[in-house]
């Protein structure tokens, strides 16, 4: 069975939106793999680009979830 692809955007002015953006057999044949990739970049989102890695497999669908970067402003200068 083919599973949609579904992409979480963490960040930027989407945030919080779930996209699907294809399916399984179109990922596969895009990075030339058999398996399902853990981690892709670049991937293009609504306002920015990034990576994202694989969060879980349903069903029905594959969900894959932006990468955060740390925020970098709460840590102590000593911890960076």
């Amino acid at each position: 069975m083919n599973k949609r692809i579904v992409l979480v955007h963490t960040t930027g002015a989407y945030k919080g939106l779930w996209m699907i953006v294809g399916t399984d057999d179109q990922l596969r044949e895009q990075m030339a793999v058999t398996d399902l990739p853990e981690f892709v970049s670049p991937v293009r989102f609504l306002d920015h680009e990034g990576g994202c890695s694989l969060v879980s497999v349903r069903k029905h669908y594959i969900l894959y979830r932006e990468l955060m970067a740390p925020d970098t402003s709460t840590f102590h200068p000593d911890q960076q």
